[in-house]
């Protein structure tokens, strides 16, 4: 991820994976993810994913305590 401003990760609203298939991804996020197969990776992306986001744009979404 590059850190485009206007992409979904920056929101909360995408992650990317790798090690794992597109049927594991659905069968945890459900029917209304749109997953992507980007290659080296898949993409997975949701309004309200909530995902945390490690980049060039600062880190959000953690967890704090």
């Amino acid at each position: 991820m590059g850190g485009v401003p206007n992409s979904w990760h920056v929101t909360g609203d995408a992650a990317d994976y790798v090690g794992t298939t597109p049927q594991a991804l659905r069968a945890y996020y459900g029917p209304g993810a749109k997953i992507i197969d980007e290659g080296d990776h898949l993409h997975v992306q949701a309004r309200g994913l909530n995902a945390p986001y490690y980049g060039k744009r600062g880190t959000r979404g953690l967890w704090r305590r």
